[in-house]
């Protein structure tokens, strides 16, 4: 596949050109140089000087591709910022319904939908959580941005999915035995948001990618989808994940589907943690570890919410200590 990067020289771009390299053919674009080594290292693609704020050179640089990753983003400066952050978006998608391309990847953090409580408060972001990223200039104009991408989106024939992220880290830093499992969250890929077959075509090849990135490091990974991902989780076991965590589906169908070797891991109701009683989250953990038996990481089905009383939280550990123990009476 032909891929087009835009924005692809800054902290993100250099991390996307390495893991599409191998398998696609990229025109790598910005408005600065690459860092030499990326240069140096794929010199078989194409590397052009290209100012996501002019529609006439992104228009042109996006001719032949099949796909556009828009990677740009300008966090301080007020004018620059919606420039590059929305009208780039307006450029880039323009350029994509002109040139016939059907697949555009945009770029952007969390909290263009979350707005600052993502620092504190970050389940239960579904389709119908309206966008208020708060009127920090960064999120404000990369939300708009997004704005932009979903009106192409329902007036063009064109796929947009937004990659949506918090942090990143180097990949030196994932060592054995460091402490911790780095877990991939892909909250709109989720089953409440597209189809299986959209699914199938544009986020397993790339999950997949990841969780092998991961594994070459020796590290195992888990795999988090929101929402109802009851018709996909035969891809989400085929990504390679070490551990699938769930949220909208019945533990006991997925354990059917996957069989014992699988595992699992949730899913407690999210909300019913944040406003139910102790004896029902409870209730819930058990049913949970029930349906699903063992080879079950008990937890919540998405994150555990910063609101909710320390008692539900407890009941929930509570539930694990319980079913361990009566699993050790069992053995003995």
């Amino acid at each position: 596949m032909k891929v087009l990067l835009i924005g692809a020289n800054g902290f993100l771009g250099p991390h996307v050109v390495r893991a599409l390299a191998a398998e696609h053919e990229l025109r790598i674009t910005d408005i600065k140089p690459p860092p030499a080594d990326i240069r140096e290292a794929f010199q078989g693609h194409e590397f052009r000087d290209v100012d996501v704020t002019s529609a006439e050179q992104v228009l042109d640089a996006a001719g032949g591709m099949d796909a556009i990753v828009n990677l740009a983003v300008v966090r301080a400066d007020p004018v620059l910022a919606f420039r590059v952050n929305t009208l780039g978006c307006w450029n880039v998608m323009q350029a994509a319904v002109r040139q016939g391309i059907r697949r555009v990847i945009n770029t952007g953090p969390h909290f263009t939908v979350a707005g600052p409580c993502y620092e504190q408060w970050d389940h239960a972001i579904g389709p119908d959580v309206p966008p208020h990223p708060g009127t920090h200039l960064y999120p404000l104009t990369k939300s708009l941005g997004q704005e932009v991408c979903r009106l192409f989106a329902e007036s063009h024939d064109v796929y947009v999915q937004e990659y949506l992220f918090y942090n990143f880290r180097e990949a030196k830093e994932l060592k054995p035995g460091a402490g911790g499992v780095p877990f991939i969250g892909d909250p709109v890929a989720s089953g409440s948001l597209v189809s299986p077959e959209v699914f199938h075509e544009f986020c397993l090849p790339y999950l997949t990618q990841l969780v092998r990135h991961i594994h070459r490091h020796g590290v195992w990974t888990g795999l988090h989808v929101c929402g109802n991902t009851a018709r996909i989780i035969a891809d989400l076991a085929a990504t390679g994940a070490d551990v699938l965590s769930l949220d909208e589906v019945d533990l006991s169908e997925v354990r059917r589907e996957l069989g014992p070797q699988a595992v699992l891991m949730g899913n407690v109701s999210t909300e019913l943690v944040r406003t139910g009683r102790p004896g029902q989250v409870l209730a819930a953990a058990r049913a949970c570890l029930g349906a699903a038996g063992p080879r079950l990481v008990l937890s919540t089905a998405c994150d555990v919410p910063a609101d909710a009383p320390e008692e539900n939280v407890r009941a929930i550990v509570e539930a694990g200590r319980s079913d361990r123990s009566d699993a050790s009476d069992r053995s003995d």
